[in-house]
């Protein structure tokens, strides 16, 4: 386990949290959603509204759902996470993080089935005309498989077993020569720039389309928020806070506060809420 200590001088919302106790967040993506970066990079310019010198500590881990750790614990993790006990838990989805696709700005396809697409990205597709396009070799490229979008992309079109620590099966895995993309700005960068070309990122890339290149449907589906939220578009995974029942609820409202935030301001994330229109 890798542990983060940081200090949020921000605000004085009432925590119940005595003077010598510490807010633990346990990461249980091992660090793959990204709350690490997030919590020692993003929000030290923002005014937040957190105690004064709260202490948290970060723990990313595979598999911990807080059990045995002293404190109060909250846990932070993708809906189809494996957890021991769920009854034991109070939860709530704090944000809802899709796998977006995009193609040149030329490509005449406008939309993608999902077992089409898992068929392109293991080898099985690799010409635009087996998808009803003009003929021309077909490229792949992402963000990386371990990203945050990477993990939703693995487990909901490729269909695997995130928490296996075997190779995935045969028609289950990614072609090794796949472009794999920084982040979203170089995703964009590659799919403007590569012919032939289909890359998938998060949510970051469909904002930065602006005619430059182009989004396609899944299943039929536009990745809009609404069609996110409501649950059509089917390439979303739902973010989700657990804190344990018995550790004090003003922690769980509190960091469940922090937490949409926190995806609000990434860029990845769609809020649970749409954002109210300004008057």
């Amino acid at each position: 386990m890798i542990k983060l200590l940081i200090f949020l001088l921000f605000g004085s919302l009432a925590w119940n949290l005595s003077a010598d106790e510490e807010l633990l967040l346990v990461d249980c993506s091992g660090g793959k959603m990204l709350l690490k970066k997030y919590f020692s990079d993003s929000f030290t310019s923002d005014q937040l509204d957190l105690p004064e010198d709260l202490q948290i500590t970060v723990i990313e881990s595979t598999n911990s759902d807080g059990s045995g750790l002293q404190g109060n614990v909250i846990c932070s993790a993708e809906v189809f996470s494996t957890w021991p006990d769920k009854q034991k838990y109070r939860s709530k989805v704090y944000a809802f993080l899709p796998v977006v696709l995009a193609v040149p700005a030329d490509c005449p396809l406008e939309n993608i089935a999902v077992e089409d697409l898992k068929r392109v990205y293991n080898g099985r597709i690799d010409n635009w005309a087996q998808l009803g396009a003009p003929a021309q070799s077909l490229r792949i490229a992402g963000t990386a498989p371990e990203s945050p979008e990477g993990r939703v992309f693995r487990k909901l079109v490729m269909q695997q077993d995130l928490n296996s620590t075997q190779l995935p099966e045969p028609g289950r895995d990614i072609l090794p020569d796949m472009l794999v993309c920084s982040n979203d700005i170089g995703a964009a960068a590659v799919v403007r720039s590569v012919p032939g070309v289909i890359v998938f990122g998060s949510m970051a890339l469909q904002k930065n389309a602006s005619g430059k290149y182009k989004i396609l449907k899944v299943n039929g589906i536009a990745p809009t928020p609404e069609n996110i939220r409501n649950g059509q578009y089917p390439l979303v995974a739902a973010h989700i806070i657990y804190c344990r029942k018995d550790r004090v609820p003003a922690c769980f409202e509190a960091m469940s506060k922090f937490l949409e935030k926190y995806a609000s301001g990434s860029g990845k994330f769609v809020p649970v809420k749409a954002k109210a229109p300004e008057k």
